[in-house]
């Protein structure tokens, strides 16, 4: 399984409008380092999982879909007001389910990944 360019916070669209000029310092900058982590995948497979139960998250996904579907011709399908409108139709609880496991995911390989910062500076 391959890593979607939304990971790559949009990346060959960005490189495509000049926004981003060097693409291997853009990817090495301490933001990325997690997505070379080698259970990265893994950690987003089991998330995704999750959250596909959830029936915020599959409203989302279906109007996603069809909104892909519709625009695949004009480049990237998502404008920023159609990925604020979507954040806002997720519920409160999905956002904390994925901010939490999220820190769970870093503070559990901190020594891989110590240029991130924990909430409350707590390790477990």
């Amino acid at each position: 399984m391959g890593l979607h360019e939304t990971y790559l916070n949009n990346l060959p669209h960005r490189v495509e409008k000049g926004v981003i000029t060097d693409a291997v310092e853009f990817l090495s900058e301490n933001w990325a380092i997690a997505l070379y982590h080698d259970w990265f995948m893994e950690f987003i497979a089991r998330l995704r999982g999750d959250l596909s139960k959830r029936n915020d998250i599959e409203q989302i996904m279906k109007e996603l879909t069809a909104m892909v579907e519709k625009d695949k011709e004009k480049g990237p399908p998502l404008s920023r007001d159609d990925v604020i409108r979507l954040k806002s139709m997720m519920a409160p609880e999905s956002k904390r389910y994925i901010e939490e496991n999220v820190i769970d995911f870093i503070r559990a390989q901190i020594i891989h990944l110590p240029m991130y910062y924990i909430p409350n500076g707590e390790f477990k």
